[in-house]
């Protein structure tokens, strides 16, 4: 996002890339991350791509990341390190895809786009409190803190707010959204899905 850009300044620092995914696809986040910091005076070094539980369900990547994961994530830290010490200049590391590819579709069960862009959670006031846990735990402010059935602001779905609501009242029950989690959820494989580590 334009916001994120505007925090990074570099001056020829080293850097690591790192996303995370909820076991879909990483898509060209890490190429996008590459690119981000080097436009903004940073010297990739190293990237990775880890599994982390998705914020739509947590049946989709379910405890990501684990210990394995996080002995991964040292791992890459220590190549990234050694990586630095031992070479002059700095290579950027081979990432996989297009930094100026098109975004992922989100797709519904029947294959067709799921368009829920301008979706907001829903709260159920015989279930709210009113503690305001979810306007504090907003990370784009648009939950009003005085009134949480109101949400003025942009919605980016990160599910904060529903995912932590102690008493259960927040909820996304539009039906392009709860489709595109269900196709998400009916392609989950059992199999563990590896994480990325590109030096």
């Amino acid at each position: 996002s334009p916001d994120f850009a505007r925090c990074l300044h570099g001056e020829g620092t080293p850097a690591v890339a790192l996303v995370t995914y909820g076991g879909r696809a990483y898509d060209n986040a890490l190429a996008e991350m590459c690119e981000l910091l080097t436009k903004n005076n940073f010297k990739p070094a190293a990237g990775g791509a880890f599994l982390c539980r998705h914020v739509f369900s947590d049946k989709l990547a379910a405890g990501r990341p684990d210990a394995a994961d996080l002995g991964e994530l040292r791992m890459l830290a220590q190549g990234a390190a050694l990586k630095l010490r031992s070479e002059g200049e700095i290579k950027p590391p081979k990432v996989p895809g297009d930094a100026q590819a098109a975004y992922y579709t989100p797709l519904k069960t029947d294959k067709t786009p799921a368009k829920f862009l301008k979706a907001k959670p829903t709260t159920a006031m015989v279930l709210c409190e009113h503690c305001g846990l979810c306007a504090k735990l907003c990370p784009m402010g648009a939950i009003d803190p005085e009134n949480p059935t109101e949400i003025p602001g942009t919605c980016i779905k990160c599910c904060a707010c529903t995912t932590y609501c102690p008493t259960g009242a927040k909820k996304f029950d539009d039906p392009d959204f709860l489709s595109h989690t269900a196709m998400l959820e009916q392609f989950q494989t059992e199999a563990r899905k590896e994480n990325s580590i590109f030096l």
